[in-house]
């Protein structure tokens, strides 16, 4: 399967360290991931095989609707996780 993931290491002893994962999909891949999975969430993205709105708009719903957190900022993040939301990176 052409999938692949990397990660980014900062140098060690230095601030930051960490690593950062990136995972790549070519458009076969992504369609072979679409066949077994129809619905695909990628930050801010949402892939599906073929556009039905409702169908996408009842998904959304149900993956929002099982979320919970002890506060809103929290639940907001993971709302976040699902698609962008207006306040998201607001530093207010």
């Amino acid at each position: 399967m052409p999938v692949s993931c990397w990660r980014c290491t900062s140098a060690p002893g230095r601030a930051g360290r960490g690593t950062v994962p990136a995972h790549r999909l070519n458009p076969s891949a992504l369609a072979d991931q679409l066949r077994r999975h129809p619905f695909s969430i990628g930050r801010h993205w949402l892939f599906v095989p073929e556009l039905r709105p409702a169908e996408v708009a009842k998904w959304l719903s149900d993956q929002i609707a099982v979320l919970e957190a002890p506060t809103w900022t929290e639940l907001a993040e993971k709302i976040g996780r699902v698609g962008e939301w207006e306040f998201e990176d607001y530093d207010g």
